[in-house]
């Protein structure tokens, strides 16, 4: 098994002995069971294979109910039957339930990103923790941290030019140095530094090691014209030749690179 790997079960209550002998050997750690209380009532899931976390919550989808009953309860029910429940069943559902779907969602998350897709499937969940093979444990980038040579002029830089959140700042007196806390819309975040008597950054030519930090716009041409009324001298917009995506180049005070890349 593999980090991030995800089952989609309707229902675990009819597991048997020999089921429970082959999913021990999985090691799964999470459940996120969607059901409504009635539908956990009537079938709950007794799990026999280890501890596990089994995320729920309660709530009842009324007449709902009773017609999913109705049609699961024919033997005969067919793929129109099913599409017809699905269509009129849940509608409404999602946007009632959002708040839940989000929470679960979040605790999930800390052992597989594939949940945050969960939501979409009122069904049970299982999640396997990472294994041993490779590191398994990454789940994306928290920060970048960058030195500046004049703290003010980079602080209005990132915080008032590129509109960076800050959520922190602090001087460390011992080595009369800032450390500013700057986050961005989708969580993640810059550390900001300043340090007396820093070398100059080697970007011309290029040193090895980190290129450049690029930003995620959703229209290139938009914040090409916000930097430039902020007197900010942006390169000529290109088209990634592989992704056909339009990119540019800038740079921070002290000669940064930057990139705005359009999803």
């Amino acid at each position: 098994m593999q980090w991030g790997k995800l089952y989609r079960s309707g229902v675990l209550a009819n597991l048997t002995a020999d089921d429970y002998e082959y999913l021990r050997d999985r090691q799964f750690k999470t459940i996120v069971d969607f059901r409504s209380t009635e539908e956990r009532t009537r079938e709950p899931t007794n799990w026999q294979a280890g501890d596990i976390e089994h995320l729920s919550w309660d709530y009842h989808m009324g007449s709902r109910e009773k017609e999913f009953a109705r049609v699961f309860a024919n033997p005969n029910f067919g793929k129109e039957d099913i599409t017809r429940l699905m269509d009129s069943g849940y509608v409404g559902l999602v946007p009632q339930q959002a708040p839940h779907y989000r929470a679960s969602s979040r605790r999930a998350t800390r052992r597989c990103k594939a949940a945050q897709f969960l939501a979409d499937f009122p069904v049970t969940i299982a999640i396997l923790p990472p294994t041993a093979a490779g590191v398994g444990v990454l789940e994306g980038i928290h920060h970048a941290a960058i030195i500046c040579s004049d703290y003010r002029v980079s602080k209005h830089f990132y915080a008032g030019i590129l509109g960076l959140e800050i959520i922190a700042e602090n001087y460390r007196q011992a080595r009369d140095s800032y450390k500013l806390d700057l986050r961005l819309p989708d969580g993640s975040q810059i550390e900001l530094f300043s340090f007396p008597d820093r070398p100059p950054r080697p970007s011309y030519p290029e040193a090895l090691g980190l290129r450049h930090l690029a930003f995620r716009v959703g229209n290139v041409e938009q914040s090409v014209a916000q930097l430039a009324s902020a007197g900010v001298e942006v390169e000529p917009i290109r088209v990634d030749e592989y992704t056909g995506k339009k990119f540019t180049f800038f740079t921070d005070p002290d000669g940064l690179p930057l990139e705005l890349y359009e999803i």
